[in-house]
Order: C-alpha cells, then sequence, then structure tokens
C-alpha cells in the first residue's frame, strides 16, 4: 500500500509540476549542476561540497559540509536559497536511496537515485535522476528537489497576484482558474509565512 501512495504521489507531484511551468512559463527557474568537487575526510566522517551550479545562467557557488556528498548538498542548497524561498525552511529530507537502474550488472550500468523529502504538511515528495555516475545523480536529484519548491512558491505569489488582479477586473472566469492552480500548488508545502 505504502508503494501505491508513493505512486499516486508522484503523480500529483508532475501535475502540480506541469502547472507550476505553465503559470511562470518563461520564469521558471533551472538549476543546473556544472561541476562538482567532493572531499571525504573518511576519519572524521566529514563530506565538503563544492558545487558550481548556473542559476538562469548566473554562476552560484554551493560550498557547504555535511555527514556525506547528500548531506553536505542538500544542506548548502538549503542555505543558499532559503533567504529568498522560505518555503525550503519547512522540507524535511526523508530518505535518499541509490539502486542500479539497468539489469546488467557492470560498472557501467546506469545508477538510480531518489531523494525523498517531506513537506510541512507530512506530504512526501520524490525526486529522482538516472545516469551512469553516483554522484551526478545524487546531486540532480536533489538540487530538482530545490528547484522545485523555489518555482513552487514563485507561482504561489504569481497567482495570488493574478487571483487580485481578476477580482478587481470583475473575472470570475480567470478567478476560478487561477484559484483551481493555486490550491494545486498549496499542496506543496504552507506559504502562511510569506504572506504574512
Amino acid at each position: 500500500m505504502r508503494d501505491e501512495r508513493k505512486t499516486i504521489q508522484e503523480v500529483r507531484q508532475q501535475k502540480t509540476e506541469k502547472i507550476i511551468k505553465q503559470v511562470l512559463d518563461q520564469n521558471y527557474i533551472t538549476l543546473t549542476i556544472e561541476n562538482l568537487i567532493i572531499n571525504e575526510n573518511l576519519t572524521e566522517g566529514k563530506t565538503h561540497v563544492e558545487c558550481h551550479t548556473l542559476v538562469e545562467g548566473e554562476p552560484v557557488i554551493i560550498d557547504s559540509e555535511g555527514k556525506g556528498m547528500v548531506n553536505a548538498l542538500y544542506s548548502g542548497f538549503i542555505k543558499e536559497f532559503a533567504s529568498d524561498c522560505m518555503s525550503l525552511k519547512d522540507i524535511r529530507f526523508k530518505d535518499f536511496r541509490m539502486k542500479i537502474a539497468d539489469r546488467k550488472k557492470q560498472t557501467d550500468a546506469h545508477i538510480m537515485a531518489k531523494l525523498t523529502v517531506m513537506n510541512i504538511k507530512n506530504d512526501i515528495l520524490i525526486f529522482a535522476d538516472k545516469s551512469r555516475s553516483m554522484n551526478a545523480s545524487a546531486a540532480r536529484a536533489v538540487s530538482k528537489c530545490i528547484e522545485y519548491f523555489i518555482n513552487s512558491e514563485n507561482a504561489f505569489l504569481v497567482l495570488k497576484d493574478a487571483i487580485k488582479d481578476a477580482q478587481e477586473r470583475d473575472r470570475p472566469d480567470l478567478v476560478k482558474r487561477y484559484t483551481s492552480q493555486l490550491a494545486e500548488i498549496v499542496k506543496n508545502t504552507s506559504y502562511k509565512k510569506i504572506i504574512k
């Protein structure tokens, strides 16, 4: 039953992402990881990550430490973007898994990385990436998570303004449409802090 719920959640998440992309259109923010430098101190159990990322073509360097690469990268992304995207503070890391995605068990097989987070409403959201590099798949799964929540919050703000504008112009058709889209987006997390 738990796997079935995840599947339903993933379908809902894809629907929400489609709405976010429609709402933001050309203002959708993409995070692209260009380079990843990992330095692990196996004796102390600490990992230092330097992640060179492009955010809409602008370079951003995530420089962070943690207990493993995923922890360091995840906390580094949150620290970098949480001041502009308050809802990132409400996301909790739940699980991270990797598995060989190909049936062939060779060293060049594709690796599937899945990052699971929980929002403030205890809903599970899953972000995955598949490549031939464990580190690349893990890093991209983390960046997809951050990208999703940044754009979700931006879409929430755009729709909030669009509803107000449609009400002022006496356009109940648009109010209904925007309210429906907003209802899907608020399932991601709470935006009470943003409204204040």
